[in-house]
């Protein structure tokens, strides 16, 4: 009886386990969590961005990029 009761305790703990593995799975293959990523991501580029002083940081074009690429070749500023 007492090994019944083992058995028992420990498919028990097996099957809380499972649920949190599934939880966990769950989050990591949510979209919310794409999103939390991607806008995580967003800005701490911006930061970057604004720490490193570079112009419109919130939104970087290509022709920003070809006026770096044009004075990289000068000492004057951008």
């Amino acid at each position: 009886m007492d090994e019944l009761q083992e058995l028992k305790n420990e498919i028990k703990k097996i099957k809380e386990r499972n649920k949190r593995v599934e939880a966990d799975k769950a989050w990591e293959t949510s979209l919310a969590r794409k999103i939390l990523v991607a806008v995580l991501t967003y800005i701490v580029i911006t930061l970057f961005f604004l720490a490193a002083n570079l112009t419109k940081p919130f939104i970087n074009t290509k022709q920003e990029q070809k006026i770096i690429l044009k004075h990289k070749d000068c000492d004057c500023p951008v």
